[in-house]
C-alpha cells in the first residue's frame, strides 16, 4: 500500500529522521533508487551498521549523523527538493512542529509508531535511554519491558514469514514454533549453523537453544499484550534478542544466495 502511494505521489526528494538500525531505511532506499528519488536519512547517533550503510550508497541514499532539530539541512531540502515526502520516526512532535509549517502544496510527512497520552503501559519504550536502562539494565523496568516483549514476538513472525517468502512460500499463521517447524530443512539447517556460531554472545545454555527458546515466545505478542490481565510466561532478555539476531542474519545470508522474494 505504501509503494502505491510512494507511484502515485512521485516525490522528488525522501527523508527519514530516525535511522535506527537501517532496516526500513535500506527498503525506503531501495524504492527511491527505482523511482529515481533522492533519499536522505538522518539520526543523532550511528546505530545502522557499516554493511546496511553500504548498502544505503549502493542505492544512493545519504546517511547523516545529525540533530535535525539543530540543524536547517532538512529546511533546505523541504525548500530546494522539489515536492518532499518526510518519514518521522525520531522526535515525532517536535520535528512536526519544526517542518510541518515548511511543507508546500504536494509535500506530505508520515508519522508512525507513535502513541499520544493512551492509558497504556505501551507508551514506555519511546527513548535510547528507555532501553538503555529499563530493559538492558537488571532490575528491568517492567512498564519498559512489556512494549519490548510485544514488539520482539511480532519482529519474529515477520523474520519466519520473510525466510519463507525469500522460498517463494506464502504462509499464514502467528504460532512462532509453527511457523519455524514448516521452513525447509536447507532453511533450518542455516538458521542451525547461525544459532550455534552466535551462542556464546548472548550466554546461551548447553542444554537449550533457539528451538527453545522461539518456542518460549510463542503465546508473547498476545499474552503480554494484554498483561494487565494477569496471564503471561516467563521470558528471557539475552535469549529472545538472540533469536531475533539469528534470524535476522539468516535473511541476509538467504538473500545473498540469490534466492527471490516472490511477490
Amino acid at each position: 500500500m505504501f509503494f502505491k502511494f510512494f507511484i502515485k505521489e512521485q516525490f522528488n526528494t525522501v527523508i527519514e529522521l530516525g535511522t535506527g538500525n537501517g532496516g526500513f531505511t535500506l527498503y525506503i532506499a531501495e524504492k527511491c533508487n527505482e523511482m529515481k528519488a533522492d533519499f536522505y536519512t538522518f539520526d543523532i547517533r550511528q546505530i545502522i551498521n557499516a554493511a546496511s550503510l553500504k548498502k544505503l550508497k549502493q542505492f544512493g541514499g545519504t546517511f547523516f549523523k545529525e540533530d535535525t532539530n539543530k540543524t536547517d539541512r532538512v529546511k533546505n531540502f523541504i525548500k530546494d527538493s522539489g515536492r518532499i515526502l518526510i518519514l518521522n520516526d525520531g522526535d515525532k512532535i517536535t520535528s512536526f512542529n519544526i517542518y510541518g509549517p515548511l511543507l508546500k502544496p504536494g509535500d506530505y510527512m508520515f508519522i508512525h509508531d507513535y502513541y499520544y497520552k493512551e492509558p497504556s503501559i505501551f507508551d514506555g519504550v519511546a527513548t535510547w535511554d528507555d532501553f538503555e536502562n529499563g530493559i538492558k539494565k537488571q532490575p528491568r523496568n517492567f512498564f519498559s519491558f512489556a512494549p519490548f516483549v510485544v514488539n520482539a514476538a511480532f519482529s519474529i513472525e515477520i523474520y519466519l514469514k520473510t525466510i519463507h517468502k525469500l522460498y517463494g512460500k506464502h504462509i499464514k499463521g502467528h504460532k512462532l514454533s509453527t511457523l519455524y517447524k514448516s521452513l525447509n530443512e536447507e532453511c533450518k539447517l542455516i538458521i542451525s549453523q547461525i544459532a550455534e556460531e552466535t551462542r556464546h554472545l548472548y550466554k546461551i545454555e548447553k542444554d537449550k537453544g533457539f528451538e527453545y527458546y522461539l518456542s518460549e515466545l510463542d503465546n508473547a505478542f498476545v499474552q503480554w499484550r494484554y498483561i494487565y490481565e494477569g496471564s503471561n510466561e516467563r521470558i528471557h532478555f539475552l535469549p529472545t534478542i538472540y533469536v531475533m539476531q539469528v534470524l535476522d542474519k539468516t535473511c541476509v545470508q538467504i538473500k545473498t544466495m540469490n534466492k527471490n522474494i516472490t511477490t
